[in-house]
């Protein structure tokens, strides 16, 4: 289970776009579409192209609040409306 997949680097939310449940994807991601220049982790050294074999088994429709990132909380939902003029 991946969570959400704005949670992920940019090359992997692109490629995803293009498979669907049970479909199968290979992808190489640039350093500039994931991690950037700079090295991260011990394993992966700086300017690294990525490489990912993907099966999606499901897909599960996000039924939670969304998250505000600098947050981590719940998104408030606006419930009042604006006053007649």
């Amino acid at each position: 289970m991946l969570g959400t997949l704005s949670s992920h680097f940019k090359g992997w939310i692109e490629g995803l776009q293009f498979v669907g449940e049970g479909g199968m994807i290979e992808l190489f991601v640039p350093h500039y579409l994931a991690y950037g220049a700079p090295a991260r982790y011990p394993m992966i050294d700086a300017k690294s192209t990525l490489h990912f074999i993907v099966e999606v088994k499901a897909i599960q429709k996000d039924t939670e609040k969304p998250i505000q990132k600098d947050t981590e909380k719940p998104v408030q939902e606006d419930t009042e409306k604006a006053a007649p003029q």
